[in-house]
C-alpha cells in the first residue's frame, strides 16, 4: 500500500465487487472484464474443536465490537483491508465455499502433488 501511494508501485486491479476504500482509483478485476476474482480474501480466528458455544459467541461479539471501533476500522482500511465481521456459522460457510472453489481450480489445473 505504501509503495502504491508513493508512486513506486502501480496496483492495476483489486479483488472484490467494489473498489477498496484505500485505493478508490484502482478498478476491480471485474471492471477490467476479468471474472472470478469477486470474492475477497479473509482472515479468521479459530478455536480448537469442542470450545463451548458460549465462549465462541462471547469472543465473536467482542471481536465485532473491536472491529466496529472507528479508529480500528480506519487503521485496517488504510492497510488496504476491507473490514467486516462474520459469526462462526458465516465463517464456516465461507471456509467451505473457499475449499470447494480452490479444490475445483486445483483439480482442473491438473496439478499432481510430488
Amino acid at each position: 500500500m505504501e509503495k502504491h501511494k508513493a508512486g513506486k508501485l502501480r496496483v492495476i486491479g483489486v479483488l472484490g465487487t467494489r473498489r477498496q476504500a484505500a485505493m478508490p482509483e484502482v478498478p476491480t478485476r471485474a471492471e477490467q472484464g476479468i471474472k472470478g476474482f469477486e470474492d475477497l480474501p479473509y482472515y479468521g480466528i479459530y478455536a480448537p474443536r469442542g470450545r463451548p458455544r458460549a465462549f465462541v459467541d462471547r469472543f465473536s461479539s467482542a471481536l465485532a465490537a473491536v472491529l466496529g471501533q472507528q479508529d480500528v476500522h480506519e487503521q485496517l482500511t488504510a492497510l488496504g483491508l476491507t473490514v467486516g465481521h462474520m459469526d462462526s456459522g458465516q465463517l464456516a460457510s465461507r471456509e467451505a465455499a473457499y475449499t470447494r472453489a480452490w479444490a475445483g481450480i486445483i483439480r482442473r489445473s491438473g496439478f499432481q502433488p510430488q
